[in-house]
């Protein structure tokens, strides 16, 4: 697969983002969300038992069951805070969450600034190296504070669009098939995508 480079890149300054095309910005997460975590409500199993209903219910990587109400219902950024797959790159640790909802305390709820990139922070966020963002020694954690600094790779609206397009694409693919092509792990490869 090749695609056409861009006339100019800069180095981000991160290992895992590589060289940007120079009119791309690097924007911290806080500048693109919202965090929502204070509003999330943990249940025991017990409490979900008298709560069953059909509203997934998410853990720190996964939905967990199934309740009769929601905290949320609309579009998301969900993202574990421990206990996700942090360093394997062949799991996500990003997911997008559409209508009624109930997040627990184990997963960070985000709202989008603008709902049509809700997708492209998912896939944003699960092409990142978190090796320099979570702590832990026998569980791993990602504080919100680290989260909301995490740079996310920025092209002009058109160019968005076609990164998310092309992802959606190859979405069908096996995880280690989508490690190896051109634009899923890579921003220098989503570059590429893109044709100017």
């Amino acid at each position: 697969m090749s695609f056409p480079e861009y006339p100019e890149y800069v180095q981000s300054g991160f290992h895992w983002i590589g060289a940007i095309p120079s009119h791309w910005e690097l924007k911290p997460l806080k500048f693109l969300t919202e965090c929502l975590d204070g509003k999330r409500i943990p249940l025991n199993s017990e409490q979900r038992s008298f709560k069953q209903g059909d509203v997934p219910y998410w853990g720190a990587n996964a939905i967990m069951d199934y309740v009769d109400e929601a905290i949320f219902d609309e579009n998301l950024v969900l993202i574990g805070e421990d206990g996700a797959p942090f360093l394997d790159p062949l799991k996500s640790v990003a997911f997008f969450s559409t209508g009624p909802v109930w997040p627990n305390n184990h997963i960070h709820v985000l709202r989008p600034d603008n709902q049509q990139w809700a997708k492209f922070l998912v896939r944003s966020l699960n092409a990142t190296d978190y090796a320099n963002f979570i702590d832990g020694a026998t569980r791993q954690k990602l504080t919100q504070s680290r989260l909301m600094n995490i740079p996310i790779c920025w092209p002009a609206d058109k160019e968005r669009e076609k990164i998310t397009s092309f992802l959606a694409r190859i979405s069908h693919r096996s995880p280690a098939s989508l490690a190896d092509c051109a634009g899923y792990r890579h921003y220098r490869s989503l570059a590429a995508v893109t044709d100017q």
